[in-house]
């Protein structure tokens, strides 16, 4: 959701894998974009994650991923929103 102007908070249910290390986080802007190949951001495995590197009245859409020794998962539930 976007919470205030230029910011989008994200949250999810982190994998249930053993030993997630970390987390991938995907952004392609919603209408025609496309996922990188690599996360936008790595982060410390957690269920949330602020993105202030956003433009203000854009729609971005992300998938998350966990890292864990064996590699990456696979992208969660897709999840847009339009930032303020």
């Amino acid at each position: 959701m976007s919470t205030s102007p230029g910011k989008i908070d994200l949250q999810w249910v982190q994998s249930s894998s053993p030993g997630v290390t970390s987390n991938g986080v995907y952004r392609r802007l919603m209408n025609g974009g496309t996922y990188p190949t690599s996360p936008t951001y790595t982060i410390n495995a957690n269920t949330s994650f602020r993105d202030n590197q956003v433009s203000r009245g854009v729609s971005y859409c992300y998938e998350v991923t966990a890292i864990n020794a064996n590699g990456e998962s696979g992208p969660s539930n897709e999840s847009c929103t339009q930032t303020k």
